[in-house]
């Protein structure tokens, strides 16, 4: 379908550390060998709202066994040329995703250059409104993208700019899957890093796991679709997994 625009156990690790600090948590506060529970500070403490907004990172709480029914991913694609090798990736991930999962493809092309005079002058434009319902709306969000010069592409950051700066910040609290591919052997893993600095920011929660970086991408589509068995079975897990964090929240 296409429109248009927690328990945790034991110590916490370095990174479950740091994200907690972050979010003005004391991860061990009151507890004499471990973190038996967990502290909020003072709300006003957070360093600024896109902590104060998010919910519990993901390593903080464990997947639960939930049923897939009625669950919907917003699929977005960084690439607007039609023929793309990611939209080949976004158009395999129905084939992919856990039965009861529904996978809505958004577009973005129609999407102005984020400015906030635009904003100001005549309000948020309308296919910003609809990208941002739609994703509040979802359960989860695939951003599939390429890489270019090392970097997250243009139009799936500008994306993402207008929607971070909206009322309510639909991105925040959402998980999120990051699916890179290239020509080369690297797969786009820059760009799939840079990406989770950029949804860090946002409040997004970017599910764990092994990254789904598929390199040599030319040889392992045809007719359109991924086609190569060991990337699928890759990406059906991140789906499996991302469904999983959906039904847990």
């Amino acid at each position: 379908m296409t429109i248009s625009a927690s328990d945790m156990v034991g110590s916490p690790s370095f990174w479950q550390t740091i994200g907690a600090s972050r979010r003005g948590v004391n991860l061990c506060a009151g507890s004499a060998g471990g973190c038996a529970r967990r502290v909020p500070a003072n709300d006003a403490q957070a360093p600024d709202r896109h902590w104060r907004r998010r919910a519990a990172p993901l390593g903080w709480r464990k997947p639960k066994e939930a049923p897939m029914s009625q669950i919907t991913f917003v699929a977005l694609c960084g690439s607007l040329r039609r023929a793309s090798m990611t939209r080949m990736l976004r158009a395999t991930l129905p084939e992919l995703a856990p039965e009861g999962v529904r996978i809505v493809d958004v577009e973005i092309d129609d999407l102005p250059l984020f400015n906030e005079d635009i904003r100001a002058e005549s309000g948020t434009p309308a296919p910003v409104k609809a990208l941002c319902e739609t994703i509040a709306a979802a359960d989860a969000v695939v951003l599939c993208s390429p890489e270019y010069n090392r970097m997250v592409p243009g139009a799936l950051k500008n994306a993402m700019d207008w929607i971070s700066t909206e009322p309510g910040y639909p991105m925040s609290g959402k998980p999120v899957s990051v699916m890179t591919q290239s020509p080369g052997p690297r797969g786009g893993n820059m760009s799939n890093y840079a990406w989770r600095q950029v949804l860090s920011v946002i409040g997004a929660e970017v599910v764990p796991g092994p990254d789904v970086s598929i390199g040599l991408m030319e040889d392992k589509v045809a007719d359109g679709k991924l086609v190569d068995e060991a990337a699928r079975k890759l990406v059906s897990r991140q789906l499996g997994q991302l469904a999983a964090w959906a039904s847990a929240g």
